[in-house]
């Protein structure tokens, strides 16, 4: 971050959920006013967390992270702040990243992680209507988590 302020960035934004759960706020408001106050960093979780709600019939949303992301709890608390009445249920998913490093994620191997990942969401709640995927990874693994998600 402070490289790239020396190269001139006014913005930063932290394209990672993990890093946007765990280190954004302490940038913000402990880093920031120490480096540079007129700098910003900003991060990808809260755009989402305010229109998530816009998705949702059920008011029921899953969220797929990493262990990182989930535990953080970063998701059910700004959705939270924008939608009170969503009910939030998290999955920690922590085979798909390295399924997309290896570029394995169209295997079948990759099949079983993504079935047990949905299925270990899907028991929390049969009225999920709505799943973020919290990890820029995971867009590379949406065909196949729509093979194993009808209707969504």
């Amino acid at each position: 971050m402070q490289h790239l302020f020396r190269m001139g960035c006014h913005l930063v934004v932290l394209a990672c959920n993990t890093a946007s759960a765990k280190a954004l706020r302490t940038i913000q408001q402990n880093d920031l006013p120490k480096i540079d106050p007129e700098r910003r960093v900003l991060g990808i979780i809260r755009p989402t967390t305010e229109i998530v709600g816009d998705y949702s019939r059920s008011r029921n949303v899953g969220i797929f992270g990493t262990a990182g992301t989930v535990n953080s709890q970063s998701y059910p608390i700004e959705i939270e702040k924008f939608f009170p009445d969503i009910t939030v249920y998290q999955q920690a998913c922590p085979m798909w990243v390295p399924l997309v490093e290896n570029a394995e994620y169209e295997s079948e191997g990759a099949d079983f992680f993504i079935k047990k990942y949905i299925r270990q969401l899907m028991v929390q709640s049969e009225d999920i209507d709505t799943i973020v995927l919290g990890c820029t990874h995971y867009p590379l693994l949406a065909d196949k988590i729509r093979q194993y998600l009808p209707g969504m």
